[in-house]
């Protein structure tokens, strides 16, 4: 399970907003294996997928989507 000073850490040089890092859950509390962060700019989220898509955080591989700020609204009222 990835850990949000994990995400944090991963886009660690990027302009985030620290506290948009949100891991996705099911509804019996098992977490989805997605998440969503937000950038300052969209610049700033094209680089970090451009120069992060396919890292890892640990043993987990991680593949980045840009969406808009409407995904990251409705992602945070599903949790």
């Amino acid at each position: 399970t990835v850990k949000k000073e994990e995400v944090l850490n991963f886009f660690l040089g990027y302009d985030v907003v620290p506290d948009s890092v949100i891991i996705g859950e099911m509804g019996n509390g098992k977490k989805t294996g997605e998440g969503v962060i937000l950038f300052k700019s969209e610049e700033e989220a094209q680089r970090a997928v451009a120069e992060r898509n396919g890292s890892s955080i640990g043993r987990r591989w991680i593949e980045l989507y840009l969406h808009p700020y409407s995904h990251f609204h409705s992602f945070y009222q599903a949790q």
